[in-house]
């Protein structure tokens, strides 16, 4: 396991980057709870380098909610992915893809947790979002095949 470096000790572009490397790699050999730790103090020192609503912070702040979610964590993914819309809509709001993206992150905690309505909202946020990608993305594919289990869950 690791220690946690103080963040006065270390607050450099390539230790965080190299933070957020390591964590990913730990993702590859399902160790979910090491890789939050590690992009948790990656995105601490993100934020501490350039501010919340930099756009490295938010890319940090989405790819943490994503793990935490993937860690089955949803009541603590949610609002982070909730305060990263908002701040990528404010800040960003030409990356249309990113935005999607994290839509549909949040439409797969709703889906989880059987908030339907929710979960379809935001497939569809996620599907405007898509729309400069090609029709057989993978992204735009995942969203479709989604909004259509919720078609038939709703209607059981």
């Amino acid at each position: 396991m690791h220690r946690p470096v103080p963040l006065s000790w270390v607050t450099h572009p390539r230790i965080a980057s190299s933070l957020h490397n390591l964590a990913f790699s730990l993702v590859g050999q399902d160790r979910l709870e090491e890789a939050i730790d590690l992009l948790t103090q990656a995105y601490d020192m993100t934020i501490e380098m350039h501010g919340a609503d930099h756009i490295d912070s938010l890319l940090e702040q989405a790819a943490l909610a994503t793990l935490i979610m993937r860690n089955g964590d949803f009541d603590r993914a949610e609002p982070q992915l909730i305060e990263n819309i908002i701040s990528l809509e404010r800040t960003a709001p030409e990356m249309k893809v990113q935005r999607g993206s994290v839509h549909s992150y949040l439409a797969d905690v709703f889906l989880q947790t059987g908030r339907l309505e929710a979960s379809r909202a935001e497939y569809h946020k996620a599907l405007a979002l898509f729309a400069e990608l090609p029709g057989e993305n993978v992204r735009v594919v995942e969203a479709r095949a989604r909004l259509e289990e919720i078609a038939g869950k709703m209607h059981q």
